[in-house]
């Protein structure tokens, strides 16, 4: 993958994150910390992805 994809993937990666946040707070009556728990998974997730893909290319280099 180029550069220029990794950056659009993070970017549209993180926006989706923000979304899903945002509605999980909106919309939903839990507790604080379980709202911080759920808003935390997305992005957990995708740094294990992004960090997955960034040790393949090194390797490819």
């Amino acid at each position: 993958m180029f550069k220029s994809q990794k950056i659009g993937l993070i970017i549209s990666t993180l926006m989706t994150n923000l979304f899903v946040i945002s509605y999980v707070f909106l919309a939903t009556n839990l507790s604080l910390l379980a709202k911080i728990l759920i808003s935390l998974t997305p992005i957990i997730g995708s740094a294990i992805g992004f960090s997955a893909f960034y040790f393949k290319d090194r390797k490819e280099e």
